[in-house]
């Protein structure tokens, strides 16, 4: 942390954040969809939302619970490394068996599926965007900074957005309805500059109120914890030439989704719904080439210590799913140009403290497996001020998880979906509560935490928005 700010990256690109994250397709689990849909949310549960995860899916590998046909190209990471082998057999050591997580029973280790196609990133920019570029209702604007919601102060009609390009201001107006998709951070910052948002916030810095909302008041976040391990067990350092030369032809470990390897989803009582995850991230380059400071990106000294370990290592990721810890995401002005304030509030409830440490004493069951001994895989945490604490106390390992945890960078719910006013910003068909013709379609609709990671279940909001879309102006189209 700098200033106790830690960083929280957005993609600002084409595609957003699928064309920067961490390439890792989840659906969620069935669970996940049938309990938005009991918080007031029909047309949510999982019956209804996975015709439109099969439509989008393209998997290039056997999987009768995904769509072979799609615009989204699933694939298994490679190269498949030893490693994967080892944390595979740990958790069956410990009961814990193969299985494929995005369909059936997720419980178990599985090789990572990865938005990939011939080793270059499958993004919305080139999964949707670039294919619909020729078409002639789309016209697509880059280094465009929209800063407002068009909205008529006394209808509560929205009509078009205003954007700043090249320093100029221009307004674009919208023949049926406007659609905000700028992600859970960025679409409640403009809802919030638009006049729609806390009344309260909106006062306090001179912002026409439209509607008052509780934008940005529920950002939900997965917590992750890494941990890393030195290991005898040795892998072949490739060159970064020779990384390149093989990422041209379409293999080797730059193809790979941030070297996520291998992942494990487990409950704590091993039965339903998952509480955890633990992903396995390899290093396998040489010095010129490191993940070293993307898995530890707050805590130089540790970045330090690990570039100067002289022996292999990985690192485990684990994260807790179903967070009850909620933060904010607020304006700090009425400029749109000021970044929003984000309070991810991590472990603000007690019982995800308690939820972290019970899947620390998971793994540490699991590096104590006859696997990770072959492998003589030792912890590395050089965080001196957790050297007070009895080692393996519950003490020293809260103390651990305060310093070293970060977000997910999974943010959900600031403009979460409910039918009521007070507590939600749209209702079940995304369309903003008593502002007429606007609506929001992305992780930010998402009434409660998704198991796994966001990117799958944002294509999905987006393909059946389009679809409810369609049925509202073409009440004959199929989807």
């Amino acid at each position: 942390t700098i200033n106790n700010t830690c960083k929280y990256p957005r993609g600002k690109i084409l595609g957003g954040s699928s064309s920067i994250n961490g390439l890792m397709y989840n659906r969620g689990h069935p669970k996940d969809y049938d309990y938005w849909k009991q918080l007031g949310n029909p047309g949510w549960g999982f019956k209804d939302v996975e015709p439109f995860f099969r439509k989008m899916e393209n998997a290039q590998f056997p999987a009768k619970n995904l769509g072979h046909s799609g615009p989204l190209y699933i694939n298994y990471s490679t190269p498949v490394l030893p490693l994967q082998e080892t944390f595979r057999d740990a958790f069956a050591e410990m009961g814990i068996f193969e299985t494929e997580y995005n369909g059936g029973n997720p419980i178990g280790t599985s090789r990572v599926e990865s938005n990939i196609k011939h080793g270059w990133r499958v993004s919305g920019k080139n999964a949707y965007i670039k294919p619909a570029l020729n078409r002639k209702n789309l016209n697509v604007i880059t280094k465009a900074f929209v800063t407002k919601v068009l909205i008529d102060n006394v209808t509560k009609i929205a009509s078009g957005v205003r954007f700043v390009r090249n320093g100029k201001a221009f307004d674009a107006f919208a023949k049926k309805e406007v659609i905000l998709s700028a992600g859970a951070i960025n679409s409640p910052q403009i809802l919030m500059l638009s006049g729609v948002g806390p009344e309260s916030l909106l006062k306090k810095y001179d912002i026409p109120l439209l509607k008052d909302l509780p934008v940005g008041k529920k950002l939900l976040e997965h917590i992750v914890l890494p941990i890393s391990f030195s290991s005898n067990l040795t892998q072949n350092k490739i060159p970064l030439g020779e990384q390149v030369n093989e990422f041209l032809k379409g293999e080797g470990i730059l193809t790979a989704s941030f070297n996520i390897k291998s992942i494990c989803y487990m409950n704590r009582d091993y039965l339903g719904r998952p509480d955890f995850e633990f992903s396995l991230i390899s290093s396998m380059g040489d010095n010129s080439y490191s993940n070293k400071t993307l898995i530890w990106p707050f805590v130089d000294d540790i970045a330090e210590g690990m570039r100067q370990l002289d022996r292999d290592y990985f690192t485990i990721f684990i994260e807790i799913l179903h967070t009850k810890s909620s933060g904010n995401v607020v304006v700090r002005s009425n400029d749109p140009k000021h970044f929003p304030e984000i309070d991810v509030n991590m472990f603000s409830a007690e019982e995800d403290m308690e939820e972290m440490y019970k899947a620390v004493k998971i793994l540490l069951d699991i590096s104590k497996t006859e696997p990770f001994r072959k492998i003589n895989a030792s912890m590395f945490l050089p965080v001196p001020e957790c050297s007070k604490y009895e080692h393996s106390s519950r003490e020293y390992w809260y103390c651990i998880i305060q310093y070293l945890s970060i977000p997910g960078y999974h943010p959900m719910a600031t403009t979460s979906m409910g039918f009521d006013p007070k507590t939600s910003v749209v209702d079940h068909e995304l369309k903003v509560h008593g502002i007429r013709k606007l609506r929001v379609g992305d992780c930010g609709i998402i009434p409660a935490t998704v198991t796994g990671h966001t990117n799958g279940p944002a294509f999905m909001i987006g393909e059946k928005l389009s679809s409810m879309i369609k049925k509202e102006y073409m009440p004959n189209s199929n989807m």
